[in-house]
């Protein structure tokens, strides 16, 4: 019986192989010749027919096996198709469901930036495009080719003549991305699931890295971490290089925590640069801001803030009455407050927050707090004081 293997070359994310993966190759190998008897035993139409099966899901590696009543008697032959070089859609099949692998699609594409081209993946990925009865549930990719239009700071992922994604250049990323620093964000159209919706940062030139496991450092306002393993997805120029990368986990995991910090410093600078104005000043009450202040200190300290509360001052113009939805009797009044806060960096953000007082039949009671509204904005160092006394 012939046996043609079809191997996706790099057909994992994983810079290694887990003992696990290297456990279940191996017994999967034992156990496919009886699993492909059963199969033409169970469906004896196929016998001179097409059909596919996975040797190893893990390993990225499937069997797609050729029979007729000839070749029964013949040895087993084996063959390598590599997905990222055929030039035809290739069907095959993956846990039961039929996949047609597509062709890398490459184009010209060029911008004065440096972004289009053609890109492979490390991993040949997939995209579910029907339910199990579809006649291809699945569609599989090696790569694609990036038109990106620099005014627009967007662009359009090609995977076919047909099959269609979009990007697009974040606000706060494009004054990277015009200095050569690619962060670009997926739309949910077309293309890998693994990519749909998701950020693809620039760890080196002509490679990014599709939504790594990194997260800022708890208790930092500065700096990050790879919370995952060593999986990860890439897109590059250069299949090989991309592939070897897959090698290196822990350079990769570097670099990205590499780019994080530097977006994270870049974002920092962007909100310092672009501070909003302080809200203008309303009523001026120095027994109520005086009440603000130290409430607001007496939840940085029980939170343990970062930052530290210097002032505070009234936004409201007037105090807003709450009333008695059925009788109209007032409950409570209440003001919003501006703190003024300064970073363990010198630097300054601001907060708002309400206090209120509670109506006791003939006046109102003592100042409490109610919450502060968590929309936090820095504030331009030399209009830090303007509201202060």
């Amino acid at each position: 019986m012939k046996r043609i293997y079809l191997l996706l070359c790099a057909g994992v994310m994983l810079g290694y192989q887990s003992a696990e993966a290297q456990f279940m190759k191996k017994l999967k190998n034992v156990a496919k010749k009886e699993l492909n008897k059963k199969m033409d035993k169970d469906d004896p139409e196929t016998s001179s027919k097409t059909s596919s099966q996975p040797v190893s899901g893990h390993e990225g590696t499937y069997e797609n096996s050729t029979t007729n009543e000839a070749a029964d008697t013949e040895e087993a032959e084996e063959a390598t198709i590599n997905l990222y070089e055929i030039t035809e859609p290739y069907p095959f099949v993956y846990n039961r469901n039929k996949v047609k692998a597509w062709p890398v699609y490459k184009k010209d594409f060029t911008d004065e930036k440096g972004l289009s081209g053609t890109y492979y993946l490390s991993a040949v990925m997939f995209d579910q495009v029907g339910n199990h009865f579809s006649e291809f549930p699945l569609y599989a990719y090696g790569g694609f080719s990036l038109e990106y239009d620099p005014k627009a700071y967007s662009g359009t992922m090609h995977l076919s003549d047909e099959a269609k994604n979009h990007f697009v250049i974040l606000e706060e990323y494009r004054e990277l991305v015009d200095r050569g620093t690619f962060i670009i964000e997926f739309a949910n159209f077309a293309g890998p699931e693994a990519m749909k919706m998701k950020r693809a940062y620039a760890i080196e030139k002509d490679v990014l890295i599709v939504a790594p496991p990194v997260v800022p450092i708890k208790g930092q306002e500065l700096g990050n971490e790879w919370v995952g393993g060593d999986q990860y997805l890439l897109m590059g120029r250069d299949l090989e290089h991309i592939q070897n990368l897959l090698q290196t986990p822990e350079y990769v995991k570097k670099r990205s925590v590499e780019v994080f910090d530097m977006l994270q410093l870049h974002l920092k600078e962007q909100s310092l640069a672009n501070a909003p104005a302080l809200p203008a000043r309303g009523m001026k009450d120095v027994g109520i801001e005086a009440d603000g202040l130290k409430f607001i200190k007496e939840r940085a300290a029980y939170y343990k803030w970062k930052e530290q509360p210097v002032y505070a001052y009234i936004q409201s113009n007037d105090w807003n009455i709450i009333t008695h939805a059925l009788t109209g009797v007032p409950l409570r009044r209440e003001l919003k407050l501006i703190a003024v806060m300064k970073t363990p960096d010198g630097n300054y953000k601001r907060e708002g927050f309400f206090i209120a007082q509670k109506y006791n039949g003939s006046g109102y009671g003592k100042s409490y707090m109610l919450m502060n509204d968590q929309r936090i904005y820095y504030v331009k160092n030399e209009e830090a004081f303007k509201y202060k006394n």
